[in-house]
């Protein structure tokens, strides 16, 4: 590369950085920089290679080029997406789409003492991260929070992430325990004012799903 675009997360609580490489002005390589010891880029490296070997039909994930350890920085380094504008749905994605997501997941490692019931989860899907391109593909991003979770899980999240950022009105859903997973998921209130802002918008529409 001969030129590259770097991004630093505002998030005390997500240290590191983003960087873009850039050939001719063209991206070559999309890159996550986090401090040597988490395992968050493990994870996603982990199940992009698994999502990427199934070969999905309702979304494609960037494949992994490289992952590195390096002087206290973990690296992963992914194909970059197309260089063209890339914007979130404007529907409510079909449930193929969380169908595949499971389906690609089936071999994530399963902790110990996990319900028999869950089932392997994105763990982020949200607007932001569920791109469509200009050749109408959509891609499928931040793999890092992959994880077995209750039924329903991605689409619920996805349906108050849509709501609270988009103003979309998800299709009626029945999975109160995902629900109530994701209200205890929130945690602490954040300290950034705009997360703050879109974690009360978020838990509004968790509690509006709860409403039977």
């Amino acid at each position: 590369f001969d030129d590259l675009v770097l991004y630093h997360r505002l998030q005390a609580d997500r240290p590191g950085f983003i960087a873009l490489l850039l050939q001719a002005g063209n991206p070559v390589a999309f890159l996550k920089c986090q401090p040597s010891g988490g395992d968050e880029l493990d994870t996603e490296s982990a199940a992009v290679t698994l999502a990427c070997e199934a070969e999905p039909s309702e979304f494609t994930a960037p494949a992994v080029i490289a992952r590195t350890s390096a002087q206290g920085w973990d690296t992963l380094a992914f194909e970059p997406l197309p260089p063209r504008l890339h914007r979130p749905m404007k529907v409510f994605p079909a449930d193929a789409l969380f169908d595949e997501i499971a389906r690609c997941l089936d071999a994530l490692p399963r902790p110990p003492q996990t319900p028999s019931h869950w089932i392997p989860s994105h763990g982020d899907c949200t607007p932001w991260n569920l791109r469509r391109v200009a050749s109408g593909d959509l891609f499928l991003l931040d793999w890092e929070r992959a994880a077995w979770a209750p039924p329903g899980s991605d689409k619920v999240l996805y349906a108050a992430t849509a709501a609270a950022v988009l103003g979309l009105r998800p299709p009626k859903l029945d999975y109160p325990e995902a629900v109530a997973y994701w209200h205890d998921s929130f945690g602490e209130t954040p300290r950034e004012a705009r997360d703050r802002a879109l974690r009360r918008s978020t838990l509004r529409a968790l509690e509006t799903l709860a409403v039977p």
